[in-house]
């Protein structure tokens, strides 16, 4: 099999140092989210145990239970992956912004635009004092 052998459809070796565990994204995205392998386990319908052999690489998830999980922690299966990009990254942080942003008064909207742009000028004017001189 293709996953045994460590090699993708193409023949080439996988990088193992840029593709990313699977087990342990599993952990560290479960964990980021405070949930226990139990808590896991029973909204997947499976075992404790077999949520630790996961993170532990000893078993992988098929298809559709990674799928679950996805869905279970609010991530794609590219995050899950470790694939996702910086621009995809920044897409999806502006997409929680504006969400978060919809649901503000007039008035907070008002007092978040007045700290931003207060906070952006306090960064210029710190990086401008703060900036070393080229050699």
């Amino acid at each position: 099999m293709a996953a045994r052998n460590e090699k993708q459809s193409t023949g080439k070796e996988i990088d193992k140092q840029t593709m990313p565990n699977l087990a342990d994204r599993s952990r560290e995205i479960r964990t980021q989210l405070g949930l226990s392998q139990n808590d896991v386990a029973k909204a997947l319908h499976v075992t404790r145990g077999f949520i630790s052999n996961v993170e532990n690489g000893r078993v992988n998830m098929s298809m559709r239970l990674m799928v679950y999980y996805a869905q279970l922690m609010h991530v794609s299966l590219d995050e899950i992956a470790g694939l996702t990009d910086k621009q995809y990254l920044s897409t999806a942080l502006d997409n929680e912004i504006m969400k978060e942003v919809s649901q503000l008064t007039l008035e907070e909207k008002n007092d978040l635009l007045n700290y931003l742009r207060t906070n952006r000028k306090a960064h210029k004017v710190i990086g401008e004092t703060t900036e070393e001189p080229e050699s």
